[in-house]
């Protein structure tokens, strides 16, 4: 219809736009310029879901990280608001992948439609089967029929042909290249088809990690393979460089992340304009800038003990500096930067150092003073969901809280090989691992790659193959998730969704306890319609509640003497302790200060939240 209204007066010469409105399509069809629509300013940021898509230009936003991210952006910006009123500007660094040339574009534009043409014909080639009588299912068996392609018709694993019957029918897997469960790298390029077997074999290992030490040459022949499919123009090459890796590094994750970033950083300006009139009030600007602008007001510092002058990501703060440097860029201050740049940074017939001048006088020490005060806000993590229970499945035995669980001979730790519990089995593996000289039990660690050689090809004196056996475990966690006569099953559980902390007094001393409640018990209780946090200790129920605790939770404690902000990083409920880093530390889990606090130590905490502004409540637990 309004191709009908505007075609005419295109035809006469017009302009689509048109500066003039006698010069301009639009108008004289009827129609107004974007720049001429109005839309409603909002005092706060709207709910995206609940907004017109005309005043609020996100719609429907299918990424869950960016989901996410729009949360917590409009807790903090309409805190602000509430507190200070609405700003006259907002500064929003961009991700350096957010600005694409048209060249880029061009080509990313390209490379999605070539993708998608390939997709077509599959699927047209796939409705073909289906109509031929297989069973196929095309949102499911697209993606394997592409990587069988791409592998010719071969399993790359071990090299055996597959058919198309084969494909379609069970025998065969899609299989991450790079373990899912440490990359978290569920993308097309880390992809391939095998048949389930291999798949099995391979378990939750890298093919370096499964096949190089243990099968050299079988390890070889896996690479030749991938090496021909890339020549011949059929596997891309950073899927075959996954083949090739020693070492998971978990850079890639962060990439991965970065893409993420790119796109939550253009939805987020879009969502912001909804509070102001013109557009121009959301500036974007490069990650390079905030670099450098820190770089020259000597801002990389603040957050270090150290002479190195480079940013210290191991502190949540920094982003604050960042949001400091973001506040203050204005065209002005890159001007003068620019001049920098091209004068080289300094005089060369003087030694002058060009530096950029800082906004105000004892500028950095009053950053320094702002800083410090900063209590940084953590999201915990109250939510029902994840994993119930790790994926091994153990059996019962006649002792009470004594299991056994099958585990592959290579798995197997010097220690466990006393906890064998057939003897026959278990005395033909000590002999063979003294015939090597390796020593078993608690405390050793014997050479990985010695080790493997020494346990392959075992068999029992019929000549049966001994490929696992089973290993007693005594375990205090270890739950029923399936009981009868017929069949049972026992796991154990996953991560715990929180802990109650609760005390009583006992001949004139304060006793106190935690019970800790996971992730499969918090879910059960969801559906038995009982409610997830019990104030009712289990055994004392004359004990007194104090607090209920989930990751991500803080707390005020003394440590050392010193009056700390705490949050919960993970707890271990064998032996009711609880671990907890400062507020600030920013270093991944295993690098982390820990802080440990028992039973004795509970009677120091409280319970506290920490609102987006950094202010600090007491928890009305």
């Amino acid at each position: 219809m309004a191709i009908d209204k505007i075609l005419p007066f295109l035809e006469q010469g017009m302009d689509y736009m048109g500066e003039d409105e006698s010069n301009s399509a639009l108008h004289a069809a009827g129609y107004l310029r974007p720049d001429e629509l109005k839309r409603r300013i909002f005092d706060i940021l709207p709910d995206p879901a609940r907004t017109n898509l005309r005043d609020c230009r996100i719609g429907d936003i299918p990424n869950p990280v960016v989901k996410r991210a729009l949360v917590e952006l409009r807790k903090v910006v309409n805190t602000i608001i509430r507190e200070y009123g609405k700003p006259d500007a907002v500064h929003v660094e961009m991700a350096r992948s957010v600005q694409m040339s048209g060249e880029k574009r061009k080509e990313h534009n390209k490379r999605t439609r070539d993708r998608e043409a390939v997709r077509d014909g599959a699927a047209n080639t796939l409705r073909d089967l289906r109509s031929r009588g297989l069973a196929v299912n095309l949102r499911r068996d697209i993606p394997a029929y592409l990587f069988w392609e791409e592998q010719a018709h071969e399993c790359i694993y071990c090299g055996q042909y597959m058919s198309q019957e084969q494909l379609f029918s069970g025998e065969v897997d899609v299989d991450h290249i790079l373990p899912y469960s440490k990359t978290l790298d569920n993308s097309q390029g880390n992809k391939v088809v095998c048949h389930r077997a291999c798949n099995a074999s391979k378990g939750q290992r890298t093919p370096y990690e499964w096949l190089a030490a243990q099968k050299p040459n079988e390890y070889e022949r896996v690479c030749q393979q991938v090496s021909s499919l890339m020549h011949r123009g059929l596997m891309p090459y950073g899927k075959y460089r996954k083949f090739l890796l020693k070492e998971l590094d978990s850079d890639e994750f962060i990439a991965r992340q970065l893409v993420d970033t790119g796109y939550i950083t253009r939805t987020t300006a879009a969502y912001l304009k909804c509070l102001f009139e013109n557009d121009h009030q959301v500036l974007g600007l490069k990650g390079q800038l905030t670099s450098e602008l820190r770089l020259q007001w000597g801002l990389n510092t603040v957050l270090r003990q150290d002479d190195l002058d480079l940013k210290n990501r191991e502190d949540h703060r920094h982003h604050a500096v960042d949001a400091i440097v973001l506040a203050l860029t204005n065209r002005s201050r890159l001007g003068q930067l620019t001049k920098i740049r091209k004068a080289g940074y300094f005089d060369r017939q003087t030694g002058e150092v060009y530096e950029l001048p800082e906004p105000w006088e004892n500028f950095r020490e009053d950053v320094i003073e702002k800083i410090n005060a900063i209590n940084i806000s953590h999201r915990s993590q109250r939510k029902v969901s994840g994993a119930l229970h790790e994926e091994t499945l153990y059996g019962p035995t006649k002792t009470t809280g004594q299991f056994v669980v099958r585990k592959s001979l290579e798995m197997l730790s010097a220690n466990e090989i006393s906890m064998i519990r057939d003897d026959g089995i278990r005395k033909i593996i000590e002999r063979r691992l003294e015939q090597h000289g390796i020593e078993i039990g608690r405390g050793k660690k014997p050479d990985k790659k010695k080790w493997k050689e020494a346990l392959v090809n075992m068999k029992m004196p019929s000549g049966v193959p001994i490929k696992k056996v089973r290993v007693l475990r005594k375990e205090q966690t270890i739950q029923p998730i399936r009981q009868g006569k017929s069949s049972e099953a026992y796991v154990k559980p996953g991560s715990t969704h929180h802990l109650c902390i609760f005390e009583w007094d006992e001949k004139g001393k304060t006793k106190r306890d935690a019970v800790f409640v996971t992730m499969l018990q918090a879910i059960n209780r969801v559906k038995n319609k009982q409610t997830i946090i019990q104030r009712t200790h289990p055994e004392r129920p004359d004990a007194k509640f104090v607090m209920s605790l989930s990751r991500g939770e803080m707390v005020q404690a003394n440590w050392k003497g010193r009056e700390e902000l705490l949050v919960l990083k993970t707890s271990i409920s064998t032996n009711n302790r609880l671990i907890f880093a400062r507020h600030t530390d920013a270093r991944k889990s295993d690098e982390v200060q820990k802080m440990a606090f028992s039973p004795v130590g509970y009677g120091t905490l409280r319970k506290v939240t920490v609102d987006p502004l950094g202010r600090i409540r007491w928890a009305n637990d």
